[in-house]
């Protein structure tokens, strides 16, 4: 199973479909990079509320 590379999530953080932007979301936490942070501060303006929470729990992963 290949793992998609942060510049991957970042771009899927973009992505028409929500289940990807929650996925984005989940990676970019398991992964723990604080600069990644204002890609997430993006995330919770989204228009999905399920998006906007797993922002929310991947920026607090990232900023710890």
């Amino acid at each position: 199973m290949k793992y998609p590379t942060v510049s991957e999530l970042i771009s899927q953080l973009m992505d028409r479909d929500p289940e990807k932007r929650v996925e984005a979301c989940a990676g970019l936490a398991e992964r723990g990079i604080p600069t990644t942070g204002a890609m997430l501060l993006s995330a919770l303006t989204d228009e999905v509320p399920e998006v906007r929470a797993a922002a929310a729990t991947a920026l607090g992963a990232v900023r710890g």
